[in-house]
């Protein structure tokens, strides 16, 4: 949703103020990196202890006990899953999309780990192997494996159905919006065509 061309004019200064470094608000060099060739050597010779299988627009749930592996698979081609974390018996803390994305960037891999939300701040899992990592970044900017927003949940899902829902209405004469955008329309929110 972000505009096509700037609605102001630039200051004289713009190509000075572009060009200031970034201040690198978390030197994640500073983490302690996890030892993925010891991780490696940990899978040699693992077995399959359990699989859950997810069916579409369902959700299932297994513990993973620390220290232990879980693999993520797309048995019937390109799919798109959403992960939740939560550690074993303290459902509050739970995987922190947000700070994990500012530690590790918009798209996680190899090497990087999902952390659990404050006060905790923790490792919650770290990502040992990524069979997708030949995708990297697309011309759009795209990956994989993204932490840029939250994962599915009923309450976004229903601002969007109810943006659309109270938009076509407005705009639609026989949904009985009247072909109007108005607050009578929006039932109280705003509603923009």
């Amino acid at each position: 949703m972000k505009l096509d061309h700037p609605e102001h004019p630039a200051p004289p200064d713009a190509v000075a103020r572009k060009g200031i470094r970034p201040v690198i608000c978390y030197p994640v060099e500073g983490l302690p990196r996890p030892d993925l060739a010891a991780c490696r050597a940990a899978r040699e010779g693992w077995s399959l202890v359990q699989e859950v299988l997810v069916p579409p627009r369902e959700a299932r749930t297994f513990e993973v006990p620390a220290g232990w592996f879980f693999r993520i698979v797309s048995i019937e081609g390109p799919q798109v899953g959403d992960l939740n974390l939560f550690a074993a018996g303290n459902l509050g803390e739970r995987f922190f999309s947000g700070k994990t994305r500012a530690l590790h960037g918009t798209h996680l891999s190899t090497g990087d780990r999902m952390w659990s939300c404050l006060p905790w701040l923790r490792p919650m899992a770290t990502i040992t192997d990524d069979t997708l990592d030949w995708y990297g970044f697309d011309a759009f900017g795209g990956s994989v494996h993204d932490v840029i927003g939250t994962r599915c949940d009923p309450y976004t899902h229903a601002l969007f159905l109810a943006a659309i829902s109270i938009t076509t209405a407005a705009i639609q004469p026989d949904a009985g919006g009247g072909g109007a955008v108005g607050p009578a329309a929006a039932r109280g929110r705003t509603a923009c065509a």
